[in-house]
């Protein structure tokens, strides 16, 4: 039987007295309240049974749903005043509610109206997990109340302990999430099922192991002595940049404090640092923490250089290396040399955790061998040889430029290589025409050359003889031509004028030869 009654009053009463949540218009819609008679495995249900009402935008998990029955055979009150079955949240008008007896669907529906009161009559059946305790009739089924992160349900459990549904709750930062399976055995400090079960914050935790830290927020799980057989998981999430320095990701670990010790107790976890999680199986209540160990002092070496690697007896070898604190802390740290398997010396230092530092050793030895060097398991080696001194060769004479004329200069160059097994010096003579002209010093490192010059004038025309060292040449100096004589210019007037003056006689001669003739 279905009865309807509007009653704003009373429901605009449980509006302000329920918790709901925050909407877009502020505005809560009235919520919808059920009653009626319940009816489990055919019988009258008796007193203790869990009713909630489910579905689209409705809020569980909070007082009055689900609501617990405390008359048999009725769920609510048909009383105005009474307690009842409330679907509030938000939902949409006409959205279908579904109705649950002790987590298990009774398959009955109804329409979801703001400020509606319905009666409506409730029958589930629910497969009975076993005899429950003691003599005579009663339900064979018990419900665990459950507190978990400040969201109150009930669920169904057996006479034997059993979770008959899986209960996952999320602590209200999503960091923490608790997973108890169906099927999981749960019982109190006595061996009974367990009838509560909270989780929450713990506001004050024990201190963390000396050196370590507590991650985020401790959470405690009760009630004392309560066991779990499956191990319930615990999936705990952290934020990698929020750690300590000196604390790794890999390094983390969830523990719970033993009370009978005082001590914190590390267990066995799954690390993964790529989503930021840490997983763990979970057989017993207690307080539990993640909790980070800043790490020791560690040290590594590398970079081993022997420089040089090949030296004269009594030379100086150099024997480098760097020292790396791999580790959360400051710590010293003692580098030791060995030639030849025996110690050669050692040095001590300090290092900031995270820093490297650099030491270095010198060396010398005094006969030629192949020296094995090792350093705290880094391996090289040097050799001491008997070097041959400096020994010179002088190539490529230039003599430039090969001709000159008096007191201008020719440049002489030569090239000398050391072609032995040290530094040396090497004097270069130069010699014209057989005569010592200069000489010039230079010191030259082994298996290098040097380029050696020489400048030189002479006022006398001659071709001239040049030797250094074995090698010759030669270079000319030429005398200068004589000056070019300069034609005197043409005194055109005075040629003009013998010209005009033989003209003038010759013409003369003319006419006198011709007047003799004329006179014969």
């Amino acid at each position: 039987m279905k009865m309807k009654v509007i009653l704003p009053a009373i429901l605009g009463l449980l509006a302000a007295v329920y918790t709901t949540p925050v909407y877009a218009n502020g505005v809560p819609p009235l919520p919808h309240a059920f009653h009626g008679d319940l009816t489990m495995n055919g019988s009258t249900a008796q007193v203790g049974a869990t009713v909630e009402a489910r579905g689209e935008g409705v809020t569980t998990g909070i007082a009055y749903n689900p609501i617990v029955t405390t008359e048999v055979g009725k769920y609510g009150s048909a009383n105005p005043l009474g307690a009842k079955l409330i679907a509030q949240g938000d939902i949409a008008e006409g959205t279908i509610i579904t109705f649950y007896v002790n987590g298990v669907s009774t398959e009955q529906t109804a329409e979801w109206h703001s400020g509606e009161v319905t009666e409506l009559d409730l029958s589930v059946t629910i497969a009975a997990p076993g005899p429950g305790p003691g003599p005579g009739p009663g339900p064979s089924y018990y419900y665990v109340e459950t507190n978990l992160f400040g969201t109150i349900a009930s669920f169904l459990i057996s006479s034997e302990g059993e979770i008959l549904e899986t209960i996952e709750a999320t602590s209200e930062d999503g960091m923490l999430t608790i997973t108890i399976s169906e099927g999981t055995i749960a019982l109190d400090k006595d061996g009974n099922p367990l009838d509560s079960l909270e989780a929450a914050v713990d506001e004050s935790p024990p201190p963390p192991p000396e050196g370590a830290h507590i991650i985020g927020l401790a959470y405690a799980l009760g009630p004392d002595g309560a066991t779990f057989d499956p191990p319930i998981t615990i999936s705990w999430s952290y934020d990698p940049d929020a750690l300590p320095e000196g604390v790794a990701e890999e390094d983390l670990v969830i523990a719970y404090y033993d009370e009978e010790t005082g001590e914190w107790v590390e267990l066995d976890c799954v690390v993964d640092t790529e989503n930021d999680t840490i997983t763990v199986s979970v057989e017993h209540s207690g307080t539990f923490a993640i909790i980070g160990s800043i790490m020791p002092a560690a040290f590594s070496i590398s970079d081993l250089s022997v420089s040089p690697s090949e030296v004269n007896i009594g030379e100086t070898v150099t024997i480098s290396l760097l020292v790396t604190n791999t580790g959360g802390k400051s710590g010293s740290y003692t580098v030791t040399l060995k030639i030849n398997g025996v110690k050669e010396a050692e040095k001590s230092l300090t290092v900031a955790a995270g820093s490297s530092q650099a030491v270095s050793f010198n060396v010398t030895r005094e006969e030629a061998d192949t020296y094995a060097v090792t350093v705290d398991g880094l391996r090289g080696s040097f050799t001491v040889a008997l070097l041959v001194p400096g020994a010179f060769l002088v190539t490529n004479l230039s003599i430039t430029p090969l001709e000159v004329e008096p007191g201008e200069t020719v440049t002489i160059t030569v090239s000398v290589a050391n072609t032995g097994g040290e530094s040396g010096s090497y004097t270069a003579v130069l010699k014209i025409d057989g005569v010592k002209e200069a000489e010039e010093t230079v010191t030259i490192a082994a298996g290098e050359s040097q380029d050696v010059s020489f400048s030189v004038t002479r006022e006398e025309a001659d071709t001239y003889a040049v030797t250094v060292d074995g090698l010759s040449g030669s270079f000319t100096v030429v005398a200068p031509l004589p000056p070019a004589v300069k034609p005197k210019p043409i005194n055109w007037p005075l040629i003009g004028g013998i010209i005009a003056a033989v003209v003038v006689v010759g013409s003369l001669i003319f006419l006198l030869v011709i007047r003799r003739r004329r006179a014969y």
